[in-house]
């Protein structure tokens, strides 16, 4: 009890000395209290307060260098650079990833131009070997195809978030009209995800193929940019249009212009005269041939497991189409497309369905059958049956593997493959 007294007159005789230190002092050991100012929420402010054509430079030739690569695109290109001085315009701009990004392959663990950027998608062809291979500079490709891929970047009027929603909003581009034949109309579109992040994207609308059909539209890296002549996204990866197709678009897309991998089967169907609307009829499977399945050359010589070495003329290989009858080469065209819709599947039963070549036509297969066989969802491989000589005879593995299987168009699914396609049994 007289140990309590005695603590309760010791903390009232330190009660006013508290009091005062707290009332007459504002610094503990030396420092100053926090201060507790009124919070007032804004958002990060995005104005540039200059062009885009000076913000370019700015930060291309000058500070990080971000976008270099485009300022090299523009000077190149000889597009007029009061393009983005103009006001109330809508500019993508892109990051140096965005033209020579790399990527990592993860089965060599070599380190390339990545497919997402610009030099990696537009591959171009090898002055030496003719083939295609990512580029390394501006200057490896046509002026003008530079000009209008810039032109296609920028939209007239606003389009930020201030202006869309989760609608997809469509605008034209400065790209000339029937220039791009993947988008003859010039357009592009913008939309906000319905996701938490609510992030910006580009060409995602229903049936986009631009980058994938299963994961459409392009990510903004930077959105909502303001500068004083209109708003600018920055974009990490080649930006580009692309629908869903049929089958007879992939072959002119990629045959007579893009990579050209289907250059010789375009040329096949072209001296064929095969009706092109069987390319665009629904309910329908396509094998597609590679350059390689048609006409590949091994050590100076013309393989034997390609059109033009397995079907040879006068006891030579063939180097031409028209060294053939227009029939023959129509009836084996007809035998690479299928009734019906046959994809990818983890189905190990072996589908024997019927193709468009007349019945009796192949001698070695007169009910001009093919066989499908999907044992996993990522592979495919076609003539693989017991008793198949395909593709050639007492072969323990019989059936060639697809190259790509499962595109999927417009009017059915697609597998490509790089070798010739036929049917023998034993």
């Amino acid at each position: 009890m007289k140990n309590n007294k005695l603590l309760k007159r010791i903390l009232l005789m330190l009660l006013p000395l508290m009091l005062y230190c707290i009332s007459a002092c504002n610094k503990i050991a030396g420092l100053p209290l926090q201060n507790n100012p009124t919070y007032s929420a804004s958002l990060k402010n995005t104005h540039i307060n200059e062009s885009i054509w000076q913000f370019i430079k700015d930060r291309g030739i000058a500070g990080d260098s971000i976008f270099y690569q485009m300022y090299l695109g523009i000077l190149y290109s000889g597009i007029d650079t009061n393009e983005y001085t103009k006001p109330n315009r809508t500019y993508l701009l892109y990051n140096n990833d965005a033209v020579n990004g790399t990527s990592t392959n993860s089965t060599t663990g070599v380190v390339g131009v990545s497919s997402a950027a610009f030099f990696g998608k537009y591959k171009v062809k090898d002055p030496v070997t003719g083939k295609l291979v990512n580029a390394s500079s501006w200057t490896q490709y046509p002026k003008l195809q530079i000009k209008n891929h810039l032109l296609s970047l920028i939209v007239e009027g606003k389009y930020s978030f201030e202006t869309l929603g989760n609608d997809f909003t469509y605008a034209t581009t400065l790209l000339p009209s029937n220039y791009d034949t993947l988008n003859t109309q010039s357009q592009i579109s913008f939309h906000i995800a319905t996701t938490r992040a609510g992030s910006l994207i580009i060409n995602g609308f229903t049936n986009s193929m631009a980058p994938t059909l299963t994961a459409p539209g392009f990510l903004v890296y930077t959105s909502g940019i303001n500068a004083t002549n209109g708003v600018a996204h920055v974009m990490n990866r080649v930006v580009y249009y692309q629908r869903q197709q049929t089958a007879w678009d992939m072959i002119l897309d990629r045959g007579i212009r893009g990579d050209s991998i289907y250059n010789q089967m375009y040329q096949a169907i072209r001296y064929s005269g095969i009706d092109t609307t069987e390319y665009t009829n629904n309910n329908r499977t396509f094998i597609l041939y590679t350059n390689d399945a048609i006409n590949r050359m091994v050590s100076g010589t013309v393989a034997s497991d390609c059109y033009f070495g397995k079907y040879k003329v006068n006891g030579q290989p063939a180097t031409s189409w028209s060294q053939y009858s227009p029939l023959q080469v129509k009836n084996h065209l007809l035998s690479l497309i299928v009734y019906g819709e046959r994809t990818l599947s983890a189905d190990t039963t072996r589908l024997y369905e019927t193709s468009l070549m007349p019945l009796n036509y192949d001698t070695l297969n007169p009910q001009s059958t093919v066989v499908f066989y999907s044992k996993t969802k990522t592979s495919m491989r076609l003539n693989d049956f017991n008793g198949s000589q395909y593709p050639t005879p007492n072969l323990r593995t019989p059936g060639l593997a697809v190259r790509t299987p499962g595109l999927l168009s417009l009017n059915g699914p697609v597998h490509v493959i790089d070798r010739v396609l036929f049917y023998q049994t034993k």
